[in-house]
């Protein structure tokens, strides 16, 4: 017996049987024990289901802003950018006199940063100048600027190993300006080394500045340590126009005008993204100006999105480490792995995000030495720096617990599409990262947090649908067949998201149709799960048809999570086919498929509009979703819902809830549930009409009419909790009407 299932029976741990309604406690058949419980209770907690809804959605749109994705050197998965297989370091400039045409064009197109007044009186004082802050704010460009004024064009570059030490044996000449960018993980030099360096500086009246490692902490300001921050957002892009309108190629009337539509160009623009540092507007000016100027066809350039976010990455990637020992260069290797749990957490609460990345941080130490246990950066603050370095903000939001909502500091990337991106970089271009990032999202998915263990399966199934073969041996067939219910429900989350890769979406069909066929408990248990997501709604038929056979298998051994699976179908959109094929089981002669028929209309009763994935999915008209969409609505049933936004629904989703109701197998259920509608009634005055006219489409005769009125009158006479009078009357009222209440009452949205 799986988890998850109440076995043939026993009751479950939700199991209802009202007194004197249904017998004896157990005299009902077994398999209503479990009709109003979650059959995947075991695997998530009840009350999370809503905060993985959330999770799941959330996810969904960081995939969608990726965009199509290829990968260079594997599989073709689909058009789009290109993640290519060579080693991708960031583009150095080797060191020595830097030429004049550079420093000439800097000084067309400099725009002045925030603290250059301060740069140039230190820089005039000390003739020395350390220069911090976050990397692509245009701190090199500032220290060759400057350097260029104080050594009348005279600028040189060092590239050192260790630090200041190697420049010793360097000759400085006369009036030359320097520039050195220091190595991260570097040697931190005292203020007596930098004070002896800059006396060998005054003697031969040279200046220097000397670039941090990209985002290094200033921690002390000190006679030499200044802080470097980014122009304004567009400056750099606007003074970039300016001063292309004086090049001889845009000083005709044609090509000035050709010019200005090209620089106001919305579509060329977007390319931008929310990336505003100055080397992005750089990119972007460069980009604009060679279309303006017929080198780049526009159409070619509008293509081009996806190349400024894959140059970050490559110089985020071109700072690990290449050794063996990663605790030397600890900084870079938290700071990667506070980004790769970015990717998979993007737009979540920033202490899940930050103990998701201490978690792979762990992860890849003690992979490098499995004989390590790495302690934990206790101190390290999310500061402006960390975040500037990762492209990475924070803003305030709200994440869901139970049926509320509570406040939330989320952490996210400033463009959601890095989040794919960097993910698919890391996994296809550094082979041995894969076990470690697997097992570390094997860990992440068997949290109890619907936050953390639903990115996590949705993480291994995007991984899936990159290489499927290597997630299916490792992670996927494994945890299907698994006696834990929780890892069953991380493959079928996995294959889902897999499954909307179209490469792989032939393979994961064929894996879930063989499951569902099969002769194992487990793997049909996880293909029904499968089938309950989006990659059921791709061929409903063959889903239907699927669920069918698990939910009446072994006499209906797994007819509740079937049941459950076709019910979320049902939220996804697909509402004729399951009333054909609900109507179809409820008619049948068979007592398993009956069973399969009559607890799929109890677990669609049971949702509520909040449970639907995404209201656009729903067959209703524009105007209808559009208000569906709305807070108001969260707590409504969904079958009032849809009876009251569509005539047809309501006939039809009346007629499979009287049928439960004639029924004696499962009468008592769908009352406690009509109860459950009547009491949220309570809560939402605009419910109390459409609840009413639903209500009614279930009287054929006064054996109904007498059935809810009793049902009514029990509500109203609960010593405990006695329903509120205005809400007994107009149901009373109503019901007594019988039909002719329906021709006095106005439908939302009519």
């Amino acid at each position: 017996m799986n988890e998850g299932e109440a076995p043939a029976g026993a009751p479950a741990e939700k199991a209802q049987n009202p007194a004197g309604r249904g017998g004896e406690e157990g005299g009902a058949d077994p398999r209503l024990n479990a009709a109003r419980s979650d059959p995947l209770g075991d695997a998530r907690s009840e009350t999370d289901a809503i905060a993985a809804n959330q999770a799941y959605q959330s996810f969904q749109r960081s995939v969608t802003a990726a965009g199509p994705i290829g990968i260079v050197g594997g599989a073709s998965i689909s058009g789009g950018f290109h993640i290519h297989g060579g080693a991708g370091q960031s583009k150095t400039v080797a060191a020595g006199v830097v030429r004049a045409e550079l420093l000439t064009e800097i000084d067309t197109w400099y725009v002045p940063a925030p603290a250059d007044a301060e740069l140039r009186s230190t820089l005039r004082e000390r003739q020395l100048v350390v220069l911090g802050g976050p990397g692509g704010s245009g701190r090199t460009t500032t220290g060759l600027k400057l350097l260029s004024e104080f050594a009348a064009g005279n600028v040189s570059r060092f590239e050192v190993a260790a630090g200041l030490g190697e420049l010793a044996s360097v000759d400085l000449a006369p009036k030359h300006g320097y520039l050195c960018e220091l190595p991260a993980g570097g040697v931190r030099h005292s203020e007596v080394e930098l004070d002896v360096f800059a006396a060998r500086l005054g003697e031969s009246k040279s200046f220097c500045i000397l670039v941090m490692p990209a985002d290094t902490p200033v921690r002390a300001v000190g006679d030499y340590v200044r802080e470097h921050a980014a122009p304004a957002p567009m400056a750099i892009l606007k003074r970039r126009f300016e001063a292309a309108a004086g090049l001889p190629e845009f000083t005709g009337p044609e090509a000035a005008a050709v010019l200005a539509a090209a620089r106001e160009d919305p579509e060329l623009l977007a390319l931008l993204g929310t990336m505003s540092g100055p080397a992005d507007e750089v990119w972007l000016a460069e980009l604009v100006l060679r279309v303006a100027s017929g080198a780049l066809d526009r159409a070619v350039a509008l293509q081009a999105g996806g190349e400024l976010l894959d140059r970050h990455i490559a110089g985020w990637l071109a700072q690990l480490p290449q050794g063996v020992d990663l605790q030397r260069h600890r900084e870079q290797v938290e700071t990667f792995a506070l980004r790769l749990a970015l990717a998979v957490f993007n737009d979540s609460p920033a202490d899940l995000v930050c103990e998701a990345g201490e978690r792979l941080a762990w992860e890849l130490f003690t992979t490098a030495n499995p004989r390590l246990a790495p302690g934990r950066t206790v101190f390290r603050p999310l500061d402006d720096g960390r975040l500037a370095a990762s492209r990475a903000r924070l803003r305030e939001g709200a994440v869901t617990f139970a049926d509320a909502t509570v406040p939330a500091r989320l952490l996210s990337f400033q463009d959601d599409r890095l989040a794919v991106r960097l993910l698919a970089r890391a996994w296809i271009g550094r082979p041995n990262l894969r076990r470690p990032i697997l097992r570390w999202l094997q860990d992440l998915s068997q949290d109890p947090r619907p936050d953390i263990w639903m990115r996590a399966a949705l993480a291994i199934g995007l991984l899936t649908g990159w290489d499927f073969a290597y997630l299916q041996h490792e992670a996927i067939g494994a945890w299907a067949a698994s006696e834990s219910a929780k890892q069953r429900l991380v493959a079928a989350t996995a294959l889902d998201q897999a499954a909307r890769e179209p490469a792989v979406q032939a393979a994961v069909a064929g894996l879930v149709k063989a499951w569902a066929r099969s002769d194992v408990d487990t793997l049909k248990w996880t293909a029904a799960a499968v089938l309950g997501y989006d990659a059921g709604t791709r061929n409903v038929t063959t889903a239907l048809r699927d669920l069918q056979r698990i939910g009446v298998w072994k006499d209906g051994e797994l007819v509740s999570i079937a049941s459950d699976c076709v019910a979320e179908l049902f939220a996804r959109g697909r509402c004729d086919e399951v009333l054909a094929a609900t109507e179809t089981w409820i008619g049948d002669a068979r007592l398993d498929e009956h069973w399969l028929g009559l607890l799929t209309v109890l677990r669609i009763a049971d949702l509520r509009v909040r449970q639907v994935p995404n209201i656009a999915d729903l067959p209703l008209s524009g105007g209808a979703k559009a208000q569906l969409a709305q807070a108001r609505f969260e707590d409504w049933p969904l079958m009032v819902a849809m009876a009251q936004f569509d005539r047809r629904f309501g006939a039809l989703l009346a007629e499979c809830v009287w049928q439960v109701l004639s029924s004696a197998l499962a009468a008592d259920v769908m009352r406690d549930e009509l109860g459950e509608w009547i009491r949220a009634a309570e809560r939402s005055s605009t419910l109390l009409t459409p609840l009413t006219r639903f209500l009614v489409l279930l009287i054929d005769d006064e054996d109904d009419q007498a059935r809810l009125l009793d049902l009514v009158d029990v509500l109203a006479t609960d010593p405990d909790d006695p329903l509120d009078p205005g809400i007994v009357r107009p149901i009373q009222t109503a019901v007594l009407l019988g039909r002719a209440f329906l021709n006095d009452t106005v439908e939302i949205g009519r």
